[in-house]
Protein backbone atom coordinates (compact mmCIF):
# COMPACT_ATOMS: atom_id res chain seq x y z
CA UNK A 1 0.00 0.00 0.00
CA UNK A 2 3.20 2.53 0.79
CA UNK A 3 3.80 2.01 -2.65
CA UNK A 4 1.04 2.85 -4.31
CA UNK A 5 0.54 5.89 -1.97
CA UNK A 6 3.67 7.04 -3.53
CA UNK A 7 3.17 6.51 -6.57
CA UNK A 8 0.02 8.91 -5.65
CA UNK A 9 1.86 11.34 -4.64
CA UNK A 10 4.47 11.02 -7.61
CA UNK A 11 1.68 11.54 -9.90
CA UNK A 12 0.34 14.46 -8.45
CA UNK A 13 4.12 16.34 -8.17
CA UNK A 14 4.21 15.50 -11.91
CA UNK A 15 1.05 17.10 -12.38
CA UNK A 16 1.94 19.96 -10.95
CA UNK A 17 5.16 20.60 -12.85
CA UNK A 18 4.52 19.28 -16.12
CA UNK A 19 0.75 19.66 -16.55
CA UNK A 20 0.52 21.77 -19.12
CA UNK A 21 1.98 18.79 -21.56
CA UNK A 22 -1.38 16.49 -22.61
CA UNK A 23 0.60 13.55 -22.25
CA UNK A 24 0.97 13.88 -19.07
CA UNK A 25 -2.40 14.32 -18.28
CA UNK A 26 -3.46 11.16 -19.98
CA UNK A 27 -0.46 9.27 -18.01
CA UNK A 28 -1.94 11.02 -14.91
CA UNK A 29 -5.31 9.94 -15.28
CA UNK A 30 -4.14 6.39 -16.45
CA UNK A 31 -2.12 6.45 -13.56
CA UNK A 32 -4.53 7.00 -11.25
CA UNK A 33 -7.04 4.22 -12.71
CA UNK A 34 -4.26 1.83 -12.50
CA UNK A 35 -3.93 2.66 -9.10
CA UNK A 36 -7.41 2.03 -8.19
CA UNK A 37 -7.95 -1.26 -9.94
CA UNK A 38 -4.49 -2.60 -8.36
CA UNK A 39 -5.82 -1.95 -4.95
CA UNK A 40 -9.03 -3.39 -5.99
CA UNK A 41 -7.30 -5.99 -6.79
CA UNK A 42 -5.71 -6.20 -3.36
CA UNK A 43 -8.84 -5.35 -1.28
CA UNK A 44 -9.31 -9.69 -0.91
CA UNK A 45 -6.69 -9.03 1.64
CA UNK A 46 -7.06 -5.72 3.06
CA UNK A 47 -10.23 -3.73 3.45
CA UNK A 48 -8.31 -0.68 3.84
CA UNK A 49 -6.97 -1.50 -0.34
CA UNK A 50 -11.03 -1.17 -1.20
CA UNK A 51 -11.14 2.50 0.62
CA UNK A 52 -7.67 3.33 -0.81
CA UNK A 53 -9.08 2.32 -4.42
CA UNK A 54 -12.10 4.14 -4.21
CA UNK A 55 -10.30 7.06 -3.22
CA UNK A 56 -7.56 6.67 -6.05
CA UNK A 57 -10.21 6.03 -8.38
CA UNK A 58 -12.06 9.71 -7.15
CA UNK A 59 -8.65 11.18 -8.05
CA UNK A 60 -8.52 10.00 -11.09
CA UNK A 61 -11.68 11.30 -11.93
CA UNK A 62 -11.58 14.45 -10.52
CA UNK A 63 -8.09 14.75 -12.21
CA UNK A 64 -10.02 14.04 -15.67
CA UNK A 65 -12.95 16.49 -15.32
CA UNK A 66 -9.85 19.45 -13.99
CA UNK A 67 -7.29 18.40 -17.15
CA UNK A 68 -9.83 17.41 -19.89
CA UNK A 69 -13.10 18.07 -19.24
CA UNK A 70 -12.87 21.91 -18.31
CA UNK A 71 -10.48 23.11 -20.84
CA UNK A 72 -12.95 21.51 -23.39
CA UNK A 73 -15.15 23.53 -22.54
CA UNK A 74 -13.57 26.62 -22.05
CA UNK A 75 -11.70 26.52 -25.25
CA UNK A 76 -15.20 25.55 -26.84
CA UNK A 77 -17.29 28.68 -24.87
CA UNK A 78 -14.21 30.92 -25.61
CA UNK A 79 -14.63 30.14 -29.61
CA UNK A 80 -18.51 29.57 -30.00
CA UNK A 81 -18.09 31.36 -33.35
CA UNK A 82 -15.31 29.43 -34.49
CA UNK A 83 -16.50 26.32 -36.17
CA UNK A 84 -13.43 24.54 -37.19
CA UNK A 85 -11.81 25.14 -33.50
CA UNK A 86 -14.86 24.00 -31.65
CA UNK A 87 -15.79 21.10 -33.44
CA UNK A 88 -13.18 18.73 -31.28
CA UNK A 89 -14.76 20.24 -27.87
CA UNK A 90 -18.26 19.96 -29.02
CA UNK A 91 -17.81 16.39 -30.18
CA UNK A 92 -16.04 15.96 -26.88
CA UNK A 93 -19.09 16.73 -24.81
CA UNK A 94 -21.73 14.40 -27.07
CA UNK A 95 -19.46 11.87 -26.11
CA UNK A 96 -19.11 12.59 -22.72
CA UNK A 97 -23.18 13.52 -22.31
CA UNK A 98 -23.76 9.90 -24.30
CA UNK A 99 -21.37 8.28 -22.22
CA UNK A 100 -22.95 10.00 -18.82
CA UNK A 101 -26.77 9.89 -20.05
CA UNK A 102 -27.13 7.31 -22.95
CA UNK A 103 -27.66 3.42 -22.98
CA UNK A 104 -29.89 3.28 -19.40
Amino acid sequence: MLIRLTLGVLLLIMTGILGKFFFVKFLVIGGFLALAIWSFKEAQYDPLETTMGKVYLGVGGFAAIILLVIPAIMGLLSSALSVVSSGGGILFLLVVAYMIWGNK
